[in-house]
């Protein structure tokens, strides 16, 4: 990397990985919008989905604060949930302390002593629940309505009795005119496949329309390189420059307008966050590979292959993703990776992953080239002669058995 043209001081990209506000913000207004107006209107529910680093916490940040602005006098609670949080109480409990910090007067009217029984936290999460619920009841029939933010909400699943917590934040929500509880749930995988991890449970999903936060186009990446004043020059090879290697990832942006606004050196600050942007695509492919396996198979099928996919509907999710994207041909349109970057770094996966095949297939080959020759010169009872001669052997031909 070249060196400081100038003191860094005043980077407007320095916050970058953190929950970005106000003029950071970019290319989320028309969404942004219309679920303001719905929340405003309406009491409702929704599910914001998308890769790790997109910005779905920040649009859910700057959601609430919009409906704030319109229901100041509406009690807002910001959960996020953790592992760490060990079961629902926690989740619970916040609910409950969000409702009287804010609502107290509305609710209480001539009877102050009706919060008695909510002053103190209750440690079991059956609990917890029961509480919660009762203190929604006893607020929506006063017209206060809560709404809560669920951050990092795939964290539910590592949860003791995670179904029966689900349940229960689904029967709060799947009732508003009871409760007046809505709800902007933000995490990385669908509610479905969530939920695919705790068996026997109504669809969360299914009370929680998805809306998934994706890349951003051009032009907002224009307006990020904007913010850097003249510092970093707004021409068409700059802009061009940056949506093709970040594919409008917004982090992935940020990280590379933060080195560019340092060292004056957008196509330097491109060529120095390689790693970074290296790594954060191996995390993603593990992400998917972990959890939907046949998503991962679709991909390198349709951005590399450019063939048919086992599974219906792969490629529909990969786009709602935003993790693939239609590019038109003469023919009529292929699919390929986010960004050239990224698609680059699917090529090279690609390799790699047909090496280990090879390697696979080789090793198949081979054994069933010894099994054979051990059969035809030994006959069918092949396995017990080489264990009995050869003992050493016993512990992993009984392993493969």
């Amino acid at each position: 990397m070249s060196n400081p043209v100038a003191d860094s001081s005043g980077n407007p990209y320095s916050s970058f990985g953190c929950i970005v506000t106000g003029e950071r913000l970019v290319g989320r207004e028309e969404l942004l919008s219309q679920l303001t107006t719905d929340f405003c209107d309406n009491v409702q529910s929704v599910s914001l989905v998308g890769p790790p680093r997109i910005g779905k916490s920040s649009f859910a940040s700057e959601l609430f604060r919009r409906i704030y602005v319109h229901q100041p006098d509406r009690p807002f609670v910001w959960v996020t949930v953790s592992a760490e949080s060990q079961d629902f109480s926690c989740i619970f409990n916040d609910i409950v302390d969000g409702v009287l910090s804010t609502s107290r007067n509305a609710i209480a009217g001539n009877n102050p002593t009706i919060f008695q029984k909510y002053e103190q936290p209750a440690d079991d999460a059956r609990e917890s629940y029961r509480r919660c619920r009762n203190l929604l009841e006893v607020a929506n029939r006063c017209k206060v309505r809560t709404l809560v933010v669920f951050d990092e909400f795939d964290a539910v699943r590592k949860f003791p009795e995670a179904g029966l917590g689900i349940q229960q934040i689904r029967e709060l929500l799947y009732h508003p005119n009871r409760f007046g509880l809505s709800a902007i749930i933000v995490s990385r995988r669908r509610l479905k496949l969530i939920e695919r991890w705790v068996p026997d449970i109504s669809t969360l999903a299914g009370v929680c329309p998805g809306y998934y936060i994706t890349p951003l186009t051009r032009s907002a990446i224009q307006q990020m390189i904007g913010r850097s004043r003249g510092r970093i020059p707004e021409a068409d090879d700059v802009i061009d420059l940056v949506y093709r290697t970040t594919g409008g990832h917004p982090w992935l942006a940020d990280m590379i307008l933060h080195d560019a606004w340092k060292y004056g050196d957008v196509a330097g600050s491109v060529a120095s966050t390689v790693a970074e942007r290296m790594d954060y695509y191996d995390d993603l492919v593990s992400l998917i590979r972990r959890e939907e396996e046949d998503l991962y198979d679709a991909l390198l099928q349709l951005c590399i292959d450019n063939g048919p996919v086992e599974k219906p509907g792969s490629a529909a999710q990969l786009e709602r993703y935003g993790i693939i994207r239609r590019v038109d041909t003469s023919g009529g349109f292929r699919y390929q990776g986010w960004s050239a970057d990224f698609q680059e770094y699917l090529q090279v996966l690609l390799r790699q992953k047909s090496l280990f095949q090879v390697w696979q297939q080789t090793e198949i080959a081979v054994r069933d080239l010894i099994e054979n020759v051990l059969r035809e010169n030994l006959g069918e009872d092949w396995l017990h002669q080489i264990s009995h001669k050869h003992r050493s052997l016993q512990p992993v031909i009984q392993e493969a058995r």
